[in-house]
């Protein structure tokens, strides 16, 4: 068999999975696998793909612990390697730079519960010379992602007594990759008195906010722009006050996966509002609004239309 009881794949197959799928997700890159160590402990063993074809991974899907490949030394120290860009790589793991002659950024992160390891989750990004790489709230949601695999892994063979282990002979679980919305719409109500604002979750996830870390206020969003368009930010709030209305204002806001188009480091989105169609004098005070991608303004005129 491939490691694992018949009862117990399909489980650990979706555990695997959707593991892997939510790491490329939550992180912005384009492809992740997770390794997981062989019965001898001397290898770790390819167990799950997602963005990339296992095909294409032929020369990785047995590797030493003792190589100096980054996934590996993941494993092996128990802790995280984030190489931002080519150059990075290059300079401290040339054997995978040689290999893999791309321009791509990558961050490997241990699997395992308590003190005991099973494995590392990997994923890597296109990355310009100079980029920043994967910012500290994204590798933390990335190790959160390989610390909940690893529970669930701990959880299963405690549950059903299946080893967490693979053989060589392990199959891949090949997840398709998460194909990113066409258009991402963040709407939120914003009260130009106080300055106190109410975000949805996606406003918050288009500025790299946790929504727990959002405080209420504007300031806190302006403080994710580009210092240049601080006083454009300020700007919006005054003529939102005068006028009632948002048109297209656009603003760099930063990308905390470190790409992005433009200036490196931040993306362009678009800014749109408008009063709430009420008679009270609250309303004159209170806009209502989206922030979108720059590239589709009249899908922004479209959802703040459609605002109550």
């Amino acid at each position: 068999m491939d490691g694992v009881t018949v009862g117990g794949t399909a489980e650990r197959e979706d555990l695997l999975a959707g593991a892997v799928v939510k790491a490329v997700q939550r992180s912005g890159a384009y492809a992740g696998s997770v390794f997981l160590r062989s019965r001898d402990r001397s290898s770790i063993v390819l167990a799950a793909t997602c963005g990339t074809p296992p095909s294409l991974l032929g020369g990785w899907h047995l590797i030493p612990v003792s190589s100096p490949i980054p996934v590996a030394a993941s494993y092996s120290s128990g802790r995280t390697i984030h190489l931002a860009d080519a150059e990075e790589t290059m300079r401290r793991y040339p054997q995978l730079a040689v290999a893999l002659p791309y321009a791509f950024g990558s961050c490997s992160v241990p699997v395992g519960a308590g003190r005991e390891t099973f494995g590392a989750l990997a994923i890597v990004w296109a990355a310009p010379p100079g980029g920043e790489g994967l910012s500290k709230a994204r590798r933390r949601q990335v190790r959160a992602v390989a610390n909940r695999l690893g529970a669930a892994l701990a959880a299963l063979r405690a549950r059903t007594g299946d080893p967490v282990e693979c053989d060589p002979q392990t199959i891949p679980v090949e997840a398709p990759a998460p194909s990113a919305p066409a258009v991402r719409v963040g709407l939120f109500d914003w009260d130009l008195a106080t300055g106190a604002l109410t975000p949805d979750g996606e406003l918050c996830a288009i500025f790299g906010l946790d929504s727990p870390a959002l405080d209420g206020r504007a300031d806190t969003l302006a403080a994710c722009l580009h210092p240049g368009d601080l006083a454009a930010f300020r700007a919006v709030a005054r003529a939102a006050a005068a006028e009632g209305r948002i048109g297209a204002r656009r603003l760099r806001v930063r990308d905390s996966g470190g790409g992005g188009h433009g200036d490196v480091g931040y993306r362009t989105v678009e800014l749109w509002g408008r009063t709430p169609e009420a008679d009270d004098a609250r309303a004159r005070t209170h806009l209502v609004g989206a922030v979108i991608d720059a590239q589709a303004g009249s899908a922004a005129v479209a959802a703040v239309e459609r605002l109550r």
